[in-house]
């Protein structure tokens, strides 16, 4: 119960670099980072209840000094004996941080961009949102995944069936699609956003449909500015071709 080490196989040996006469004797604290040695007292007085288990993540101290991430899965026996398997998670660690910080990335490049995304699950009907999406929306994000009726929250109600029917004929057909729609922002602004979305397949039937939303409000009310400039400037000139021309000629001797 002190958590002294009594047996180690070959496997606990090899995975912090000790021999077995290195570990036996020592306690599960000599090979704990200072900080979690409080951790490690509050795991005996749950483990000491008869039918306890308890899996977790530690840091395990090795010969060199660094610490490796480890799973423990451990138990205390009614005769006393505390034990444990250890399992080295650094792989699935190092992937679990390359991802976060691809997702971190990607949630950066959205807001630079100001494009949302989101997934549609289709067998589940889970819709997960990225953070940028709310922003367009003008809504705060959501902690777990809604239902897909839940996109058409924020689509102009004179947009929806457009818009479920390019997603929908997207989802059977098993294609991608794009559509430029409105939304009703939180506040009751109306913007104007370009979407597409394409389905994904496994074994020839669509499992999902991803999808991006852009907002391109300004970029269409200065196309609809240009184009009424030009119907002005066209008309001014047309109006000034009307007109009679009176022409002056002035020669003069040098």
């Amino acid at each position: 119960l002190d958590g002294r080490y009594t047996e180690v196989n070959s496997a606990a040996c090899r995975l912090p670099g000790f021999t077995r006469e290195e570990m036996v004797g020592k306690t599960l604290a000599d090979f704990l980072p200072t900080e979690d040695v409080a951790r490690l007292s509050a795991a005996r007085q749950y483990l000491v209840v008869p039918g306890h288990v308890q899996v977790d993540r530690w840091r395990l101290r090795t010969k060199s000094g660094a610490y490796v991430p480890v799973d423990v899965s451990a138990k205390i026996h009614p005769d006393g004996r505390w034990v444990a398997f250890v399992r080295d998670v650094s792989g699935q660690v190092r992937a679990e941080e390359a991802l976060r910080r691809s997702e971190e990335s990607l949630a950066h490049a959205q807001h630079v961009a100001k494009i949302g995304s989101w997934d549609w699950d289709v067998a589940t009907n889970r819709v997960d949102r990225s953070r940028e999406l709310f922003r367009l929306f003008g809504a705060e994000p959501a902690a777990t995944p809604a239902e897909r009726g839940a996109l058409n929250d924020f689509i102009h109600p004179d947009d929806r069936e457009r818009v479920a029917t390019a997603l929908d004929t997207a989802a059977r057909e098993g294609r991608s699609y794009a559509i430029e729609h409105r939304i009703v922002r939180a506040g009751g602004e109306e913007r104007i956003v370009w979407q597409e979305g394409a389905a994904i397949l496994e074994g020839g039937r669509t499992v999902r449909v991803v999808g991006t939303l852009r907002d391109v409000t300004e970029r269409r009310r200065a196309e609809q500015e240009l184009a009424r400039l030009r119907a002005e400037w066209s008309s001014v000139v047309a109006h000034d071709l009307r007109q009679p021309l009176n022409t002056m000629l002035l020669y003069a001797d040098v």
